[in-house]
């Protein structure tokens, strides 16, 4: 699977859906962080994308508003890619799409804020896709 990865600038907050809300489609967001350390240029694939727990005040995770490296794909798994265990079996595109993500920061010669990688599955046009977002450091 290829990915285009593009920039993005989110202007507010991306937050999780809350019950009873209409919502943007937002399905689930899900924290990761990435382990491929500054320099490696041949990280073992399994370093792109590493589970995190939920975080936030309320067991939420919440994508900030700022600049991002952004991919997108169809989830095979629909919806249920943000529940165990169909979220194991999603998580091998998820990677391949981070793993896009951190080529094309190679590409620019852009540096990334932090580790942390999102993973947001969201229903749009009848379709659920997947969304990677990276946040890119400050420009100097």
């Amino acid at each position: 699977m290829s990915f285009t990865v593009r920039s993005l600038i989110l202007h507010r907050d991306i937050v999780p859906p809350i019950a009873g809300s209409p919502g943007d489609g937002t399905v689930a967001i899900l924290p990761y962080r990435s382990l491929v350390a500054k320099g490696n240029l041949e990280p073992d694939p399994s370093e792109h994308l590493v589970r995190l727990e939920d975080e936030g005040p309320t067991g939420k995770t919440s994508i900030r508003a700022g600049r991002y490296l952004f991919a997108q794909g169809l989830s095979a798994r629909g919806e249920s890619a943000a529940t165990d265990p169909e979220r194991a079996g999603a998580e091998g595109d998820w990677r391949a799409a981070a793993e896009a993500v951190w080529l094309e920061s190679l590409w620019r010669n852009t540096r990334f804020a932090d580790d942390r990688i999102f993973v947001r599955i969201l229903t749009e046009d009848g379709k659920t896709v997947f969304q990677i977002f990276r946040e890119l450091a400050a420009e100097e």
